[in-house]
């Protein structure tokens, strides 16, 4: 049985067919035959985007692929992924920015209103 098949029975025993996380690391150790030598089977495969993302090999068990229609859906989705973490990061990006903005402003209002008080005493 190949390392997906495999590892889809594991999900799928534990948490039933519709319920189940992206990835079970350790449902993964056990179907890949565990650790050995502190490596694991299916965690070395950088060329398969997918699988970094989901846990998941994009391509099945035999040597064929999806049809080009279900590779250009993984594509979209990963794009749509890739899309949503980019806007996330400009949004951190532009409030990082609004409160140095405001930290700058209540530096100013407060070095004008030290100034103040040196002119009081």
């Amino acid at each position: 049985m190949c390392l997906k098949v495999k590892y889809k029975s594991y999900i799928v025993d534990k948490y039933q067919e519709d319920n189940h996380p992206r990835f079970d690391e350790d449902l993964w150790l056990r179907a890949s035959g565990g650790k050995n030598k502190g490596k694991v089977y299916g965690f070395n495969n950088v060329d398969d985007p997918s699988a970094l993302i989901t846990g998941i090999p994009s391509t099945s068990c035999s040597s064929t692929s999806y049809g080009s229609g279900g590779q250009d859906l993984e594509i979209q989705r990963l794009k749509g992924v890739i899309e949503g973490l980019v806007a996330e990061k400009e949004n951190e990006k532009a409030e990082k920015e609004r409160e140095k903005a405001e930290k700058e402003a209540m530096h100013e209002r407060l070095t004008k209103i030290e100034a103040i008080l040196k002119l009081v005493t």
